[in-house]
């Protein structure tokens, strides 16, 4: 995936880290939309191949996404908030990200 948000030239290390866990969640979300589609497609087949993404896909529509959602929203709402306040942890922030 490509980055969603355009950097400022004065990036903080924890916006950057922001960024990346956003795009990792949203990532997963488009993984699994990609295995559904799949897992549709196999569906419609005959014999045990397509019985086994039809218990497949059922299992997974099945399941909850409300986690999923949830980190993905909070994802976004850290990364807007760390780019509106482009200063804010200062320095000493920044730099006890770097050390761990």
């Amino acid at each position: 995936i490509k980055e969603l948000i355009d950097l400022p030239q004065n990036s903080s290390i924890e916006l950057l880290r922001a960024i990346e866990e956003f795009n990792r969640v949203v990532a997963e979300r488009v993984a699994r939309e990609k295995r559904m589609d799949t897992l549709r497609a196999e569906s419609n087949e005959s014999g045990v191949r397509g019985m086994r993404a039809k218990a497949e896909l059922a299992q997974m529509e099945s399941q909850d996404t409300m986690n999923q959602r949830r980190q993905e929203i909070t994802a976004a709402a850290k990364t807007r908030r760390l780019q509106r306040e482009p200063g804010a942890g200062g320095a000493e922030r920044e730099l006890e990200d770097i050390q761990r």
